[in-house]
Parts: C-alpha cells; structure tokens; sequence
C-alpha cells in the first residue's frame, strides 16, 4: 500500500512555567538531546526567593489573622460569660423587690404610703435594670455569633497560604524534562518576563513518530494489525 501524509512525533509536549518570574538561564538548543529530569530552563533565583519570601509572609499573616480572631472570640465569650451572670442578678434582684413590695403591700396598716411608693420604685428600677442585662445578653451573643465564622475564615486562609507555598516549593524554578528526547523549540531567553503558563520549551520524543494518510476502499481490506 502507498499513501502519502505528514509524519509528525507521536510523544511531543510544551513545557510551560507554572509560575511567574524573569528568565535567568536557558540550558539547551533547538536539536539538544536531553534526558529525563535534566534542567532546560531556570528562573532568576533572587527573584524567586522573593517570591517565596513573598508567600511565606502570606502564611505568617494568615496566621496571625487566626490568633487574633481566637483572641476575638474569647473576649467576646468572655464578655457574654460576665453579662449573663449580670442578669442571673438582676433577676434575683427583682424577684427581691416583688417580694420587698408584695410584704410591704401586705402591712399596708403599718407603713406610710411614701414607703410603700419607695417599694414601687424600687421594682420600676429592677424591671429597668432586668431588660438592660437581657439587651446586654443578646447583644453579647450577637457580638459571639460574628465573632466565630472570622475563626473559619482565618483558618481556611491558613489553608489557602499554606497550599499556594507548598506548591510554590514543589514546582521549584527549573523547568525539567519529564521523558527523554531533543528539544524541537526554544521560545524565550535570558531576561525575558515571563507569565504563568508561557510555554518555554517544546520537547519530543524522537524514537516515535506517526502519519496520518489515506488509505482507499480498495487498500483497506489489505491492512492487518
């Protein structure tokens, strides 16, 4: 059978960066045989150890994030704690005033009406003071309710920083070679800016190649595994 089509490396691959930075070194040329794990492209190291820097601050803010919302938290537990034990009070303090009133109404005969007028008073003012320590309670828990969901924010931030430096740490600055082959493109050099995902090189395996063609309805028949 004969057919004509375009032969083509059937184990090719762009190596991109996986992070931002300047380019420092570029270790090959196009028509370079390489071998699997060897450095082709390495980041300005400076710049990188910037970055590094850079995301560990990051982390060590998320941190303190963290330790301030759980010092938050515990102050404002803290304060709900005080206000709560402030209306247990003034719940013992009415109950004393009713009764202070409800014996004085009961010797009636024997106190002045300006007594009995202080005894009303005196419940008036507990009542007062009852509703402040319920409001202080509730706006105490209020102040506990807001305070809790910035402990999940401050952590999950830990997370987030501690994800993006690990990974940071993993890719490193030096694109390496994932198989052997030779190096059929170069696209930057020394002191270029280059974004994420900027393809650097492009690597291939030259013991693999294909073709697409077309073989015809008469030739087909002809072809076995």
């Amino acid at each position: 059978i004969t057919a004509v089509g375009n032969l083509f490396f059937s184990n090719e691959e762009e190596l991109d960066f996986e992070v931002p930075g300047t380019v420092g070194e570029v270790l090959v040329e196009v028509g370079d045989s390489v071998t699997e794990g060897q450095a082709l492209v390495k980041l300005d190291i400076p710049e990188w150890e910037e970055q590094l820097d850079a995301l560990e601050h990051s982390l060590t803010t998320a941190e303190r994030n963290l330790t301030t919302a759980e010092r938050n938290l515990t102050s404002v537990e803290r304060a709900l704690a005080i206000k709560r034990r402030s209306l247990l009070q003034a719940e013992i303090n009415l109950t004393n005033a009713q009764l202070a009133l409800l014996d004085a109404q009961s010797k009636w005969y024997r106190i002045t009406p300006t007594e009995l007028e202080i005894k009303e008073k005196q419940v008036e003012i507990a009542e007062m003071q009852l509703e402040e320590a319920q409001n202080a309670v509730v706006d105490a828990e209020q102040d506990v309710a807001d305070a809790e969901p910035a402990i999940a924010d401050a952590e999950e931030g830990i997370a987030d920083a501690q994800e993006e430096l690990d990974e940071a740490k993993a890719i490193g600055p030096v694109i390496k070679a994932p198989f052997a082959g030779i190096i059929i493109g170069v696209n930057v050099e020394g002191g270029d800016k280059v974004l994420k995902g900027t393809v650097a090189v492009q690597l291939a395996d030259p013991n693999k190649f294909e073709a697409d063609f077309m073989v015809s309805e008469m030739d087909i028949l002809q072809v076995k595994l």
